[in-house]
């Protein structure tokens, strides 16, 4: 009977970085690389589609669907880069999902059949997972992360399409208990497995020296969406702290509402209290939790939240909506919990921090090694390889 000790395990995420955006699913590849360094055999496979919007025809061929690989710390990975197909969603989907299996043809002919599958979420992952079971006979495990099904955001055809995919699973893992109860009415009767997202604890350290104290800042990292009510966020902090000039917001990231939420910040007369970095590196995402005093989100939903984990693994604390998933890993140790859409709430959360904050550089380093007890990659790793085991060790 194999073991998982001499295992293959290929990863297949529904999105990966790429050289725009480095950071995008990086717990992906955090995953990956802590599997690989407990000794199973790691592999990726990834269809990057980008669009052709502002491209010249020209240059068209230099996105032709070439297949690259690279060891990646010890992780063999293999990617393809193709266009996007403007206005047609559907056909594009179909286009990624032929890229998989054809990426995974190819990594078969390179490192021989994988013993098993990991999918990050069920779309579009999950279905290709489900493709290669039934062309390959490789087993799979599928980890859901999406928030859409509290946001109501899956058609009736991709409910029935995660179904199948739940179905066929030889796992299902869910990064929280409240995804998994979102995702149980289409389970049957099947077994849902928490596992967290671990963060790599070793790479989110707290600063070499102390923070700077003044002025006090506050940090968002995230994608400028609607779901993450950035614009919450901007109004509390203009509430809670008026013209005072010695406490800072800075919002990391980029997105559909980055306009409209600088239009705002001009309207609450914030200027330059609140800094709009754009989108960053790992490396700078990293600087600015360092500079930085307390985390703060005002999400609608989140499934996890991996950026708060990162964070408190640097030894600050968060503040965060009641959002799903981090009210199971939030305490008051390590932070504060707030109700969804209360402005004065988050506004008397904000302004509790910061009056309090000799209490809470003396906590940093509970809430470091909190972060670290509870998701790092020996305590994450390990349950991921006791799941692939018991697949392992049933077929």
């Amino acid at each position: 009977m194999k073991s998982v000790t001499n295992a293959h395990v290929l990863y297949v995420p529904s999105w990966y970085g790429t050289k725009e955006n480095p950071v995008h699913g990086s717990f992906f590849r955090d995953q990956a690389l802590a599997v690989s360094r407990q000794g199973v055999k790691t592999g990726v496979v990834f269809p990057e589609l980008r669009s052709l919007e502002g491209v010249r025809p020209l240059d068209w061929p230099a996105r032709r669907f070439q297949v690259t690989e690279k060891d990646d710390d010890g992780v063999a990975t293999m990617r393809s880069v193709g266009w996007r197909i403007p206005w047609a969603k559907k056909l594009t989907r179909e286009l990624w999902l032929n890229q998989v299996q054809r990426l995974i043809k190819q990594y078969v002919r390179r490192y021989g059949v994988p013993d098993l599958i990991h999918a990050h979420c069920v779309h579009d992952a999950g279905v290709a997972a489900l493709e290669a079971k039934q062309n390959w006979g490789i087993p799979y495990v599928v980890t859901e992360h999406f928030s859409g099904y509290d946001r109501d955001l899956l058609a009736d055809k991709q409910l029935l399409r995660a179904r199948d995919v739940f179905m066929e699973a030889d796992r299902i893992v869910a990064v929280s208990h409240k995804l998994a109860g979102d995702i149980k009415p289409y389970l049957g009767k099947r077994d849902i497995h928490v596992i967290p997202n671990l963060v790599d604890t070793a790479f989110f350290t707290p600063p070499p020296g102390p923070r700077r104290a003044d002025p006090f800042r506050f940090l968002f990292v995230g994608f400028l969406t609607r779901n993450k009510r950035v614009d919450d966020l901007l109004r509390a902090f203009a509430a809670a702290f008026g013209p005072a000039d010695d406490v800072r917001l800075e919002i990391v990231g980029d997105g559909e509402q980055r306009a409209e939420l600088e239009s705002l910040t001009a309207q609450l007369d914030l200027g330059r209290r609140v800094e709009f970095s754009g989108m960053m590196s790992r490396d700078g995402v990293r600087t600015a939790m360092h500079r930085s005093h307390a985390m703060v989100s005002a999400s609608q939903v989140e499934t996890f939240g991996v950026i708060l984990i990162e964070a408190m693994a640097t030894g600050f604390p968060v503040i965060v909506t009641r959002c799903g998933g981090p009210e199971e890993f939030v305490t008051d140790d390590v932070g504060r919990l707030v109700p969804l859409e209360d402005l004065r709430a988050l506004q008397a959360a904000m302004t509790g921090v910061v009056a309090d904050y000799g209490r809470w550089q003396s906590a940093a380093p509970a809430i470091r090694a909190y972060a670290d007890d509870n998701f790092s990659e020996r305590m994450v790793g390990s349950r991921l390889i006791e799941t692939y085991n018991s697949v392992i060790q049933q077929t």
